[in-house]
């Protein structure tokens, strides 16, 4: 999924269909009008609650949302149904509106 993550993370969805480039494939939910990615083990879908534009760096904007759901992959849950975090390979996101860089806690 990395090469996913860096392909989407760096291209506007305006410009070309992510999901296709990246070799994704879009999944419906049910809680939201945007689509999950079949591909990925863990989905959260979330509802925007507020929008706020900084006014001390023009262009960068602060999106809050709500979490409606999430759905896990059942090879992800131990059999109590309780996530099992050594299954998880996280990625951390981070940016200032000028340069935005992804940081991939364990190399796959």
């Amino acid at each position: 999924m990395q090469e996913a993550i860096n392909y989407c993370g760096s291209r506007s969805g305006a410009e070309s269909s992510k999901f296709a480039a990246a070799g994704l494939t879009p999944a419906a939910s049910e809680h939201v009008h945007a689509p999950a990615i079949k591909e990925c083990p863990i989905s959260i879908a979330c509802r925007v609650v507020e929008v706020v534009e900084s006014e001390k760096f023009p262009g960068l904007t602060h999106i809050f949302g709500r979490i409606v759901s999430r759905s896990v992959a059942k090879e992800y849950l131990s059999t109590e149904g309780r996530l099992l975090i050594d299954k998880l390979n996280p990625v951390i996101y981070a940016g200032d509106g000028v340069k935005k860089g992804f940081r991939f806690l364990q190399e796959s």
